[in-house]
């Protein structure tokens, strides 16, 4: 492609193609990616083809093939196939039930959770991060305390 084209042109050509569904739709992502890389900011094309920045960004990840897919992509998908935990999130123990699994185990609704923990008819409920946890046992049961 001949890069020495006036922007102008460039610009008139894409909106054309993002608009004329009979034109394929791979015209139209080597023209974002032409454009994109002859300076022009997203949100000029945005403005300018009445596309999001999203979808002409993701137009230029088409055109660009996989191969120029983000690194973050590729070691995203290794991490969700090798099952490990993705960055950022806290791991729990898996005895700690949140307020939803417990009610569920129980056969109670969740406010029925709130109040049995105010009351200290759970032992173990505690709170990190913002989340309230059940302990439960080391078999997976919940245990209630009678009151």
């Amino acid at each position: 492609m001949d890069t020495n084209r006036c922007l102008g042109e460039i610009i008139t050509e894409l909106t054309a193609a993002l608009n004329d569904e009979r034109r394929a739709s791979d015209r139209a992502d080597e023209l974002v990616l032409t454009a994109k890389s002859s300076g022009v900011t997203w949100v000029e094309l945005a403005e300018l083809t009445g596309q999001t920045i999203t979808q002409l960004r993701w137009r230029a990840q088409r055109a660009a093939g996989p191969e120029a897919r983000p690194t973050w992509v590729a070691e995203r998908r290794r991490r969700a196939a090798a099952g490990e935990p993705r960055p950022g999130r806290a791991t729990r123990d898996p005895r700690e039930l949140t307020i939803a699994e417990t009610a569920r185990r129980l056969g109670v609704a969740r406010p029925t959770i709130y109040v049995w923990i105010k009351r200290g008819r759970l032992p173990g409920a505690g709170e990190r991060g913002g989340m309230q946890f059940v302990q439960a046992e080391a078999d997976g049961t919940v245990r209630l305390i009678d009151a």
